[in-house]
């Protein structure tokens, strides 16, 4: 059975079919553009012009970075970064709060003046879904078409895919952006490093956490140093919170 999308793509409704094909398409990227490529292709096929992906690291704190690979026409890209809409776009607020999709326009009165550009540019009927990852990244796929809503009943036979193609391509694309954009997280602590910061992480100094695991002082602070170092962190406490929101500290 199958079923065609607004695009006049028909689409196999086998789940296992669908999941090997994007598996093997994203897993064989070399790079996070042929691993977008794919993406693009994947939601052409599912009956969508355009598709973005976006990605938001855990770290720094006070200014956290973003990632943005788009299809979307030139004009929306220039004026979505010129506007900043970053700040104030509805679906990225949904996806920063929650896992679960959102089609969108849902409410034109927030951001009436953000919806009237995007419709203008041909972005009238959207979905998105957020996905999460150990290592602290929120990744987000949209899709977005000029014609034709989407409807329950094409939603009953294609979101499973989108749902699945979001986390599928969140776990490639992240892989390749998280490197370049926050390099400590591809760090690895050892299990000692570990264990220090996790004691750290409850109020111990090093000389408490050296009477729980049988070693002097100085020992505790070596493997302390080694910790801030591999983590480009400040002091100890900027390396525990590092170390958590990374999503390494166990």
């Amino acid at each position: 059975m199958s079923v065609i999308c607004p695009s006049g793509t028909r689409i196999g409704l086998n789940m296992n079919t669908w999941r090997e094909e994007i598996t093997g398409g994203l897993l064989g990227a070399r790079n996070h553009a042929e691993a977008f490529e794919w993406v693009t292709r994947y939601g052409n096929e599912l009956g969508f012009e355009h598709c973005a992906y976006g990605m938001r690291a855990p770290l720094p704190i006070s200014r956290t970075p973003f990632s943005l690979l788009s299809n979307y026409p030139e004009c929306w890209q220039r004026r979505y970064k010129e506007r900043n809409y970053l700040l104030i776009d509805p679906t990225v607020r949904h996806g920063l709060g929650s896992t679960s999709p959102i089609l969108w326009p849902t409410d034109p009165v927030d951001g009436r003046e953000f919806w009237e550009e995007a419709w203008a540019a041909g972005l009238r009927h959207g979905w998105a879904q957020a996905s999460r990852d150990a290592s602290g990244a929120v990744g987000m796929l949209s899709f977005a078409r000029a014609e034709e809503r989407i409807t329950a009943s094409e939603l009953d036979h294609i979101e499973s895919k989108m749902a699945l193609l979001a986390q599928t391509a969140h776990i490639v694309l992240s892989s390749f952006l998280m490197p370049s954009v926050l390099p400590e997280s591809t760090r690895k602590l050892s299990l000692r490093e570990r264990e220090i910061l996790r004691w750290t992480a409850e109020g111990k100094t090093s000389y408490e956490i050296g009477s729980i695991l049988g070693v002097t002082a100085r020992t505790i602070n070596f493997h302390v140093n080694n910790a801030v170092a591999k983590l480009a962190a400040s002091n100890k406490t900027h390396a525990v919170v590092k170390a958590a929101l990374l999503g390494i500290l166990f």
